[in-house]
């Protein structure tokens, strides 16, 4: 494929400082019921205690300069067209705004729905096939120089 890449993309891809990724942790406060106890409980701005053992923490990867970061760049630019081709996708909170209807019935409800390690669930045979059958559905949305095999590898 180096043959169907640009001088200037061979270069983003291979010429940058990398480094290794970093993992750092975020504490879920809201989860944790000692802290919303103790919240409950005080009369303070702020409270005061150690780190509660239910305190559960999001992991946290940084990998902006890791030797595949440029790489994923590059394919997320190519995939781009492809997810709103999806009927369900929906981008962004004005996306979703612009779709809801103006009014709705009475006993309506609406819900909202947190997928959990989203991306890190989908098995790549899988997901390679889902590129390469929207690829073959759309081949116009396609980058014309590097084509589907060049997503498929």
């Amino acid at each position: 494929f180096r043959l169907s890449l640009q001088k200037k993309e061979i270069d983003f891809l291979t010429d940058f400082d990398e480094d290794l990724a970093h993992m750092y942790l975020n504490p879920k406060v809201h989860k944790s019921k000692i802290i919303i106890n103790e919240v409950q409980k005080s009369n303070s701005l702020v409270v005061q205690m150690n780190a509660p053992p239910d305190l559960p923490f999001r992991p946290i990867t940084s990998g902006t300069k890791c030797p595949l970061k440029r790489l994923s760049t590059l394919v997320n630019k190519l995939l781009e067209p492809f997810p709103e081709k999806v009927k369900s996708f929906t981008k962004d909170t004005w996306d979703l705004l612009k779709k809801l209807p103006s009014s709705v019935e009475k006993d309506t409800k609406i819900v909202s729905l947190d997928v959990k390690d989203l991306y890190t669930n989908i098995d790549n045979d899988l997901g390679l096939k889902a590129v390469e059958y929207y690829a073959d559905k759309y081949p116009e949305e396609l980058n014309t120089r590097l084509g589907k095999e060049f997503l498929l590898k």
